[in-house]
């Protein structure tokens, strides 16, 4: 299992992820603890190492697992500066940080992040107050900048983080949905804004013991001589491009021919795709995946894509996307790209497909073009009309017969059938004569009993 692991992981080391790792152990679950230390004394490089040791806890090596990636970044605690992202101080405000972590969903893939068309924007912020105590003078003339007290108070302490898909705002917070149509440019503007007021005291004097109407004892009181509000703000500013992953999966089977020994049809499929059957299976994987870790000392984790092509055949016989296998009774199919899953119950052997046969017209004329239309499609049927058999899809055109009213498909057990009526010209033209002879014999016999009476 253990080299199973190295070779998958080893074969995606072609893509160049621009990510920052950590060459340690901290982040691997107990349970892969001492494999890491033993990739860490592996004769590789460090980046080879370091993709080994983010991909110990990730197993679906052959599809992308974003339930996992997703609740791993969205269950870290992230407190301080993490490692490649630019802290920003002022006097007041320290240590401001801000940036984007992760799409949820994403694939890295070819040098891109693609993401669907609705995700979310996983961003990390912080920041740190670093305030000047109060003053208040031991006692006459002490100061401390001419002051003989000073108070300070926050009028002002906010900070908010929005996020913009192509500069059109999209929400605030530290988790945002967003939805995009195409490529676009995320940018996330984390904002703190500080006001500090300051009241500032002076000694005052004043008399305090008088004789004779002169003041013998001055003494000085600290009273508040004015009041100054100094406003501090950052502002930061992250972006990150994204591509946009429009998505044409599609998964299923057509061109059905079903025969006593054997049973072929085509399997249409875009993406990666699994069918299995009672006995035999067909899968190809389009890509293999893995996750790189960033942001350490947090491994913020990011699936990676890479190109891999591979198909697993299993008793069947597979040529130019058809399938041959004996036995259809049951089914089951599965394809998926890098965000969509599509399953369906394919099993086309003791299943009712409601199949029904239908022709363009209900009244013909004897040697009239039938045509007949079969659903559901792209399936073989045994369609019978005038004493013929006819192995057929989705439909054909019949020579209308005399005395034959009804067209009958059978498939797998399943029967439909269709009545039409036959218009037989030649018993209406033989109809037509002898009417017109009885009326030309009615009126010999009207003119012949007339001129008999006559004479």
């Amino acid at each position: 299992m253990k080299k199973l692991f190295l070779f998958w992981v080893l074969a995606l080391l072609s893509v160049q992820v621009p990510f920052v790792f950590s060459l340690n152990c901290d982040a691997v679950s107990s349970q892969n603890k001492d494999v890491c230390n033993e990739i860490i004394q592996m004769n590789l490089t460090d980046e080879e190492k370091l993709l080994l040791i983010s991909n110990l806890d990730y197993t679906d090596n052959l599809q992308p697992n974003h339930f996992m990636v997703s609740s791993h970044n969205k269950g870290l605690t992230i407190s301080s500066v993490p490692q490649g992202v630019q802290a920003t101080s002022k006097t007041y405000i320290k240590n401001a940080w801000a940036t984007i972590f992760s799409f949820s969903p994403s694939v890295y893939y070819n040098n891109s992040l693609f993401v669907p068309q609705e995700s979310e924007v996983l961003t990390g912020f912080n920041y740190t107050l670093s305030l000047p105590g109060d003053y208040s003078s031991s006692g006459y003339p002490n100061t401390d900048g001419g002051d003989c007290k000073r108070v300070y108070a926050i009028l002002q302490n906010t900070a908010k983080n929005n996020i913009f898909v192509n500069n059109l705002f999209s929400g605030e917070g530290k988790i945002v949905r967003i939805g995009i149509q195409n490529d676009s440019k995320i940018t996330s503007n984390y904002s703190i804004n500080f006001k500090l007021k300051t009241d500032h005291y002076k000694w005052n004097s004043y008399c305090c013991k008088k004789r004779y109407g002169i003041c013998r004892k001055y003494c000085y009181s600290c009273d508040h001589r004015n009041a100054e509000t100094i406003e501090e703000s950052v502002s930061i500013l992250t972006e990150k491009l994204v591509k946009y992953y429009p998505s044409d999966l599609f998964a299923d089977i057509s061109d059905l021919k079903v025969n006593p020994n054997s049973n072929e049809f085509k399997l249409n499929y875009s993406d990666s795709v699994s069918l299995q059957l009672k006995s035999s299976s067909f899968v190809f994987y389009k890509y293999a995946y893995s996750i790189s870790s960033s942001f350490y000392p947090y491994n913020i984790y990011t699936i990676v894509a890479n190109d891999l092509k591979q198909t697993s055949i299993n008793n069947l016989y597979y040529t130019n996307n058809y399938i041959i296998v004996k036995d259809l009774s049951e089914c089951y199919l599965i394809g998926y790209d890098f965000f969509n899953k599509v399953e369906k119950n394919c099993g086309l052997v003791n299943s009712k497909i409601n199949l029904s046969i239908n022709t363009d017209k209900t009244y013909y004329k004897l040697g009239d073009k039938v045509n007949v239309s079969i659903y559901p499609k792209n399936i073989y049927v045994n369609l019978g009309y005038a004493n013929k058999s006819y192995y057929v899809k989705d439909g054909i055109i019949l020579n209308s017969e005399k005395e034959y009213n009804k067209i009958y498909a059978e498939y797998n057990g399943e029967y439909s059938q269709k009545i039409i009526f036959i218009h037989d010209d030649s018993r209406l033209i033989l109809a037509w004569k002898l009417f017109v002879v009885c009326i030309i014999l009615i009126l010999i016999y009207k003119i012949i009993k007339k001129h008999w009476r006559f004479t």
